[in-house]
């Protein structure tokens, strides 16, 4: 079996974003979204409504309402970053 690996040949550019303060990035595998009969749309946009409506508040209930909105239904593992920079 041979393995792939990604091109060392190809370029790389680096990228960098200045968040503001209390901002938070939502890192996540398909499996928040995904759901047997919907379009990945409709999950991405249920997941953006959630975020914009705990824009502010406690990071945990965030995090909590994203897992809470599928209330037990996934298919998939679910992976799920969201860090939020104070910068102090």
């Amino acid at each position: 079996m041979s393995r792939s690996s990604a091109s060392t040949s190809l370029p790389r550019p680096d990228h960098e974003q200045h968040l503001p303060a209390g901002s938070t990035v939502l890192l996540h595998s398909d499996g928040l979204v995904e759901q047997r009969g919907a379009s990945l749309d409709t999950g991405m946009d249920e997941a953006a409504c959630i975020a914009a409506t705990y824009a502010g508040k406690p990071l945990p209930d965030l995090v909590d309402a994203l897992i809470q909105a599928r209330s037990g239904t996934f298919e998939d593992d679910v992976d799920l970053l969201a860090p939020r920079p104070d910068h102090s």
